[in-house]
């Protein structure tokens, strides 16, 4: 099987974001991200820009050249960004605008703030919004799914959950979990029943080095693509294998790294798959 495929990624190491591809082996640009600090979430929105969550708020950028086209940083601790489909621009971090807790505010067009809502709290990563009134927040040791006021509406988690990163849903309707500093993903029920775990170091090539499981992204077929993260600083690139690919039952596939390019590949998103 032929796996190539094209991506934006964030070198939380080295502080870059960056384009590569698995076929060439190639990093095509490197674009500093010294004035975007802590930058963890990537979306999306057309054939030409994605949405990049950083500490200060979002940012949008040009998938061709890596150069920023929009910005709007006017806060701190912001740890994940969405769009949605009518156009608003979801941020959610920590102790934001006067209220103390896990936040999640909404800008329109604008960038003018049209809601905010906080629920107790003091840690979030990434947050996935699963329809216009559920939100799935990686809340470290587990993961909370709530309203758009933030009520909860249900918590689930799986032993071994340390700074869990990123919640999505699969096209099966499963909940899939990658579990941070646990270097593992979590598969659970839409009821937050846990299925299975895979992607253990017990259960993969040695040269893996399973560290930090962090973003990640499904293929066209359902395969799941995941950044293994591998410490803070610059000189992490030859640690383990930086990108991962699991089949939906969470076998193991294939791998690549970029040992002199990237240091420690956190942020993920598929742009282009060849087979």
């Amino acid at each position: 099987m032929s796996t190539e495929y094209e991506f934006l990624g964030i070198d939380e190491g080295k502080q870059n974001l960056f384009r590569g591809d698995t076929g060439s082996g190639k990093i095509h640009w490197t674009k500093s991200l010294s004035s975007y600090p802590t930058a963890r979430a990537l979306q999306r929105l057309d054939e030409g820009r994605v949405l990049m969550g950083y500490e200060k708020g979002y940012c949008v950028v040009d998938i061709k050249t890596g150069d920023i086209v929009h910005d709007c940083p006017r806060w701190d601790n912001i740890s994940s960004a969405f769009r949605d489909e009518e156009g608003y621009t979801l941020l959610t971090g920590t102790d934001l605008e006067g209220m103390i807790g896990v936040c999640v505010i909404t800008l329109d067009q604008n960038d003018r703030i049209v809601h905010k809502a906080v629920q107790k709290g003091d840690y979030v990563r990434l947050m996935t919004v699963m329809d216009r009134n559920a939100y799935m927040l990686s809340t470290n040791d587990h993961i909370t799914l709530c309203d758009r006021e933030l009520n909860t509406l249900n918590s689930f988690s799986a032993e071994g959950f340390l700074h869990a990163w990123q919640s999505r849903k699969m096209s099966d309707g499963a909940l899939l979990v990658s579990a941070g500093y646990g270097a593992f993903m979590a598969k659970f029920t839409a009821e937050g029943k846990l299925l299975e775990t895979f992607g253990r170091a017990g259960d993969l090539p040695p040269e893996i080095q399973p560290y930090f499981y962090a973003a990640f992204d499904f293929t066209d077929q359902g395969h799941i693509l995941l950044a293994n993260w591998q410490g803070h600083g610059p000189d992490n690139g030859h640690k383990g294998r930086q990108l991962l690919l699991f089949d939906s039952d969470g076998k193991y596939l294939d791998s690549w790294s970029f040992p002199d390019e990237i240091s420690s590949f956190q942020g993920l998103l598929i742009l282009d798959q060849r087979y």
